[in-house]
């Protein structure tokens, strides 16, 4: 049993506990953030974007899944930049859109496409190519 359904969450509940951006702790590690700033989208596309991120088995889906670039993304975490499992939404060729790992978009935005992250077992790290 793999818990409640997306659609079932309290979203009242889960977008309360999300700190406006000025609030939100500064990453620690890594290169800092860009002055980039997402563009906000409606739930019901979010969800749609979460829905075609890639599933990996004996995970949650519901929870757990990866970018094209193979970094974990936790659906609860979308916007979060404070978060190695925060993940932004970004506009793929042929402006299809994807949910992306927030430095991988960062990275991408930048055009700084030296280094991106990935996993390593159960968690993310930044590799340098």
């Amino acid at each position: 049993m793999s818990g409640p359904s997306f659609f079932d969450w309290n979203w009242d509940e889960i977008d309360s506990q999300v700190a406006p951006e000025e609030e939100r702790a500064p990453v620690e590690s890594g290169p800092p953030a860009t002055e980039f700033s997402a563009p906000v989208f409606d739930r019901m596309i979010v969800n749609d974007i979460w829905e075609e991120a890639e599933v990996i088995d004996g995970n949650d889906p519901a929870l757990w899944r990866k970018d094209p670039l193979g970094a974990w993304i936790n659906r609860q975490e979308y916007g979060r930049r404070n978060s190695q499992f925060g993940w932004e939404i970004r506009e793929a060729r042929g402006g299809r859109l994807e949910a992306v790992q927030w430095q991988n978009c960062l990275d991408q935005a930048a055009s700084a496409t030296q280094s991106r992250v990935t996993s390593e077992g159960l968690r993310n790290r930044r590799s340098v190519w």
